[in-house]
């Protein structure tokens, strides 16, 4: 996965849906989860995220990136990994290099 109208990732993921939306949970190593958050770290776009002591991610943002600020908190499940989405929309990233809405 990547984050789509970026050059971020790829993120290796397993989708927790048969069906795909951009908006889709996946679940995420925590391997992949650092990936994603130094990622957020260097983008300016009203999101962070931060890792806490016992391994939670949390997520929050301002009202500049989706109209009110809030905060959604993802803790891992009992395989150490993280179900990431919903917070912006993912593509999929081809074998082949490139993410499918890219030429």
């Amino acid at each position: 996965m990547t984050v789509d109208g970026t050059e971020y990732g790829t993120y290796p993921g397993q989708p927790t849906t048969a069906t795909r939306s951009p908006y889709d949970t996946d679940l995420f190593t925590g391997e992949t989860a650092q990936r994603i958050v130094e990622d957020l770290h260097r983008d300016n776009c009203g999101l962070t995220v931060a890792l806490e002591y016992d391994g939670t991610l949390t997520f929050t943002w301002d009202a500049t990136y989706r109209g009110e600020p809030g905060a959604e908190r993802v803790t891992p499940d009992a395989q150490g990994r993280y179900a990431i989405g919903g917070l912006w929309p993912w593509d999929t990233w081809l074998e082949t290099g490139g993410s499918t809405t890219q030429p």
